[in-house]
């Protein structure tokens, strides 16, 4: 059974002169809706409301929805819908914004700083004026800008002198919703959802790691620096307050949650950064932020195998892997390739040894580039002994670098010269691995800092 009040305002359904302040009762199928201000809303489930004397029946919304002009949140199908509707344009948008962004500064149009703030105010108006949520945009904002740059660093640091005033912002809006007289009765409850939290970082972390890399020193270390609680969570509880529908229909719920998480977070924070402190020194990882002469022997710059029929096909397939992921756009790999081929012909780069360092040269760039391809079964390279290359480092070297050039080839040599290296190398199954025994082999012999 439904109540509709009709309205004394004008409509389509409600012309001017017809008051529409009467009650009306109809019984209707279960999930039909009531008449909603100047006519009936749809009703959950999708039935028709009827409506007051002044307005006729309002139709049924998308699973659910209200009618009337006001808009419903539907259940079943309906809601589904929505949420698919709310993730695809706020995927669009972030990813429209980070797209163009990254343009502009990388043909210094505007500098990262300003960019980023622009970007950050459009992904936050832009989601608001199409009814989609802002948190969501700029997280796949932030994601499109972490994974399409080269030195995706430069995104963070261009906003570490606004990060102290955000973060007490974001920490103070969270703390007005907390209400200490209630943190006692959530107790059981909050120590349920840290223990749950802390068994599920440390034992998906172990689980992934161990699939996804196979290296013990991460595997057995990244769960504890998984345990910082606080930015996405906090901002969650901020817009669960800020809600006027769940807000008001769980008072209750919608504090004991606050209160649960917050009091994680708090925690979390207190704990946290010391167990990551003591991960990352545990992996071997508390030198990443210094760099090193050759910063390019990473992960995502290693290809093994690398399946070529001769020395020019894996040339060819290394410099489209090299303009690929260091984001070469003002040269194609035929430029690359050219380079290459024509210090080739005049002396092969083949060092013996089952090693060879093709280099190009590049008319400008930031900083020297290159990729590593692993060859099990070998290729012949014209090599000084004769013997088929399996270790394949390719350098693209802007003229501007041509000092650090000698370095950077004098690391490599001495690197690939240790033969235990070289048969760690030859059996990896995967660049994490390739990359690990670079790693394990005394790197500080070979791989220095730079600024030593």
């Amino acid at each position: 059974i439904s109540c509709g009040w009709g309205s004394g305002a004008p409509t389509p359904q409600n012309p001017p002169g017809h008051t529409g302040n009467a009650t009306h009762t109809k019984r209707t199928p279960a999930g039909g809706g009531g008449g909603g201000r100047g006519g009936g809303g749809g009703g959950g489930g999708g039935g028709g409301g009827g409506g007051g004397p002044g307005g006729g029946g309002g139709g049924g919304g998308a699973g659910g929805g209200g009618g009337g002009g006001g808009r419903g949140r539907g259940g079943g199908g309906g809601g589904v819908l929505l949420a698919f509707r709310e993730l695809l344009f706020a995927v669009l948008l972030g990813v429209i914004l980070g797209f163009l962004l990254t343009r502009l500064v990388r043909f210094k149009k505007i500098e990262p700083f300003s960019g980023l703030l622009m970007a950050i105010l459009l992904a936050t108006g832009g989601a608001e004026a199409i009814g989609v949520s802002p948190l969501l945009t700029s997280l796949v904002l932030g994601i499109f800008l972490g994974n399409s740059e080269r030195k995706s660093e430069s995104w963070v640091t261009s906003l570490e002198s606004l990060e102290p005033a955000l973060m007490t912002c974001f920490f103070t809006l969270a703390g007005v919703d907390c209400d200490i007289g209630t943190i006692g009765q959530v107790g059981v409850l909050g120590g349920i959802y840290i223990i749950a939290r802390s068994a599920g970082k440390l034992g998906g972390g172990y689980l992934g790691g161990k699939i996804g890399t196979k290296i013990a020193r991460v595997y057995e270390n990244i769960g504890m620096a998984l345990l910082p609680h606080a930015g996405l969570a906090i901002g969650l509880i901020v817009i669960l307050n800020s809600d006027p529908v769940i807000a008001s229909n769980y008072p209750e719920v919608v504090r004991e949650l606050t209160n649960v998480v917050l009091a994680a977070v708090v925690i979390f924070e207190i704990i946290g950064p010391p167990l990551v402190r003591r991960s990352i020194r545990n992996a071997d990882e508390d030198d990443k932020d210094r760099q090193r002469i050759v910063e390019f022997l990473q992960e995502e710059y290693i290809v093994t195998p690398l399946e070529a029929t001769d020395k020019w096909d894996a040339i060819r397939q290394l410099a489209a892997f090299l303009k690929r992921t260091h984001g070469l756009t003002e040269l194609t790999v035929d430029d690359l390739v050219e380079s290459i081929e024509e210090r080739e012909k005049s002396i092969s780069t083949a060092m013996g040894s089952g090693v060879a360092i093709p280099h190009a040269k590049l008319p400008s760039g930031p900083d020297i580039m290159g990729v590593m391809g692993i060859c099990p079964n070998g290729i012949d390279f014209d090599a000084p002994d004769n013997k088929p290359v399996h270790y394949i480092i390719m350098i693209a070297t802007p003229r501007e670098h041509q000092q650090r050039h000698l370095q950077v080839m004098a690391a490599v040599a001495r690197m690939i010269s240790d033969t235990n290296t070289r048969a760690k190398l030859l059996v990896a199954k995967t660049p994490a691995e390739v990359y690990e025994a670079i790693e394990v082999e005394s790197k500080e012999n070979y791989n220095y800092f730079l600024e030593d």
